[in-house]
């Protein structure tokens, strides 16, 4: 009995482009591939040209999906046009073949790069003539055109001609099998081309777009306040507009140093009242409104001579609408007022430099670009994750969402062969979604190579996983639910014994445990087909679930002795693994009885999920003079 494979609606195969492009694009070559094919054969006669504008096709679609129009014509139209534009190409290349004898020859769908980040180049080679394999390696490594391999070689042009596309196309047999195999090398050649369309601002982060208005501040704005809650030196040292995010960070160094000491709780509960008396911030860009500042505060020490500790501030908005931003070409005024003051900064625009002339290195999940430099004889890295899925790459590298994961470390290699380990310069980052340095200590100008053995990245759900569980019964349900790269599901869920006046499981700080408060500990479990390893995810109780909050008068005090009301989750979960097995994630749960119903409980998976990427990166740096 003939079987026939499942034909998807264009919205499916769009929605898996963006979840599981591997699963997306494999269906589209199953679908599409007769009618391409068809189109191709009005313009072509050789298979493997039809072959390659087949590949170019998909390929193509892939990166400027976001440019198709279901209003306009359907999909099957929409890749036919493709197609046809790049057949038509493809003939007119063929018949300029002869006349341009010395023009590079057409690397079909970048094989060169396709080949040495899918599959081991070296072992499809081995399988040419020693001859043959000479070609390709003059070509693709040497950069040499046809002619002067031909030359080279003491070969006529025609040979050498015609030994590169038999080659290439034993290679292709060798590595990609049919076609539909063949879009490993298109989804490789994919994160390669998708590097045109990133640009990047040298300390500051990497741009979804080169071509997008960035920028940052034009000189330093100091303010000085003798009067208010909060008397003292306001610094704005820096600010950023970088796709769709504005920062500004300023320190304050109050003039009275009982300011910061200031606290509603001593060190076990740590909550300071300056924060807690800071709302949300309007800020006004060039005169118009665009929502509030988001302020963060972090007390440091001073290094200057004689200092003491100073406020760190960092105001975020993450409200900018992408389309105001080109209109902003003369630069950019940003007003706001913190604790009853006016502040105001300028902002002058920035070029994006393209990320191809800094040494990088992709994958089929996203890569990382590499800025060293020395600094006082220390040789420091700047680290940029590149992301170019729905999974986004941690600036953190070896540690999680949750700043789980295993211990590794970042290494170069010195000219003299000697390892250097490298150590991360947390407050270097402008911002942890951009990048962080990290220092390999004293070190000489030279080439040396960086090694990352792996990277964390979050990865969003498709679909929402919800969790059903009897904790009086201490039943669960036993699906397993597909997630990205595999399937999770609940592997144990124990009573976990607690005493009175010990802190909740998972939550610390100022709550412990008391009566009508009961835990368990959740097990997760995730199975994996892909390279991915699962090290951290967070629950929470499912909205159709009715919780009631628990409110504890007996946890804090204020200033004046009185009780202030805290409120706890009437049901909570929070992860108390540290990612020490790999695909497990272990939770406590904690509820308060009469807050839920313990028989009926059911706990969402909070996206994304935090997750190991098993994939090493060697980059090439060459570190010059101070």
């Amino acid at each position: 009995m003939k079987t026939s494979l499942r034909k998807y609606s264009e919205q499916e195969l769009l929605r898996m482009l963006d979840y599981d492009p591997h699963t997306g694009m494999a269906a589209m070559v199953e679908q599409y591939t007769g009618l391409l094919w068809h189109v191709a054969e009005h313009h072509l006669k050789n298979p493997e040209d039809i072959k390659e504008c087949v590949n170019d096709t998909f390929l193509e679609f892939y990166i400027y999906r976001d440019r198709f129009d279901s209003e306009k014509g359907n999909l099957a139209a929409y890749l036919a046009q493709i197609m046809r534009n790049l057949a038509v190409s493809r003939y007119r290349k063929n018949v300029l073949w002869d006349k341009q004898a010395d023009t590079p020859l057409e690397e079909p769908a970048s094989i060169s790069e396709v080949i040495e980040a899918r599959v081991d180049l070296e072992r499809a080679m081995a399988a040419l003539k020693p001859e043959d394999a000479e070609i390709i390696r003059m070509k693709y490594y040497g950069g040499m055109t046809a002619r002067e391999i031909a030359d080279s070689l003491g070969l006529s042009y025609d040979t050498v001609k015609k030994r590169h596309q038999r080659s290439l196309s034993k290679m292709r047999m060798l590595l990609l099998g049919l076609l539909v195999l063949g879009l490993l090398a298109v989804l490789a050649a994919c994160a390669y081309t998708l590097l045109r369309y990133f640009g990047i601002i040298p300390g500051y982060g990497i741009s979804g777009d080169p071509k997008s208005l960035v920028f940052i501040l034009e000189e330093p704005a100091q303010v000085e306040n003798d009067s208010g809650a909060y008397p003292g030196t306001y610094l704005i040292h820096d600010a950023l507009l970088l796709n769709d995010e504005m920062y500004i960070l300023m320190d304050y160094q109050p003039s009275d140093p009982a300011i910061m000491e200031k606290m509603m709780w001593d060190e076990d509960g740590a909550f300071d009242t300056f924060s807690s008396e800071v709302v949300d911030t309007a800020v006004t860009l060039n005169g118009a409104s665009f929502g509030p500042f988001y302020p963060g505060f972090d007390r440091k020490t001073s290094q200057e001579e004689g200092g003491g500790y100073y406020w760190a501030i960092k105001l975020k908005l993450h409200t900018l609408e992408p389309e105001e931003i080109p209109r902003w070409e003369d630069g950019v005024e940003a007003a706001f007022t913190l604790f009853d003051m006016d502040f105001s900064c300028r902002l002058t625009q920035v070029e994006a430099g393209q990320v191809s002339e800094y040494s990088n290195q992709m994958g089929s999940r996203g890569g990382l670009l590499a800025i060293p430099q020395l600094e006082e004889g220390r040789l420091m890295v700047g680290i940029y994750p590149l992301s170019t899925g729905r999974e986004t790459l941690q600036t953190y590298l070896l540690r999680g969402r949750l700043m789980e994961g295993k211990k590794g470390d970042i290494t170069v290699t010195a000219p003299d062969g000697q390892e250097l380990m490298g150590e991360c310069d947390y407050a270097s980052s402008y911002n942890n979604e951009y990048f962080y340095n990290w220092s390999f200590g004293p070190a000489q100008p030279g080439d040396y190579t960086l090694h990352v053995p792996y990277v964390y990245l979050t990865a969003p759900l498709e679909e929402p996983v919800t969790f059903r569980l009897d904790l009086e019964q201490g039943t669960w349900d036993d699906q397993k639910y597909p997630v990205p790269g595999g399937t999770l599901s609940i592997e144990s869920c124990q009573p976990l014994e607690v005493q009175l006046g010990e802190p909740i499981p998972g939550q610390g700080g100022p709550f412990t445990v008391k009566e009508g408060c009961r835990c368990w500990t959740l097990r997760l479990r995730y199975e994996s087909s892909e390279d991915l390893v699962l090290t951290g995810c967070l629950l929470k109780p499912a909205e159709e679930m009715e919780v009631q909050s628990k409110v504890l008068y007996d946890v804090a005090t204020g200033p004046d002795g009185s009780f202030i009301p805290l409120n706890s989750y009437g049901l909570h979960c929070s992860p108390v693994s540290d990612g020490e097995e790999d695909n497990v994630v272990e939770l406590a749960i904690s509820g308060w009885d009469g807050c839920y119903d313990p028989s009926n409980v059911m706990l969402t998976v909070c996206e994304p999920l935090s997750m190991r990427w098993e994939h090493s990166f060697d980059l090439p740096l060459e570190v010059g003079t101070e």
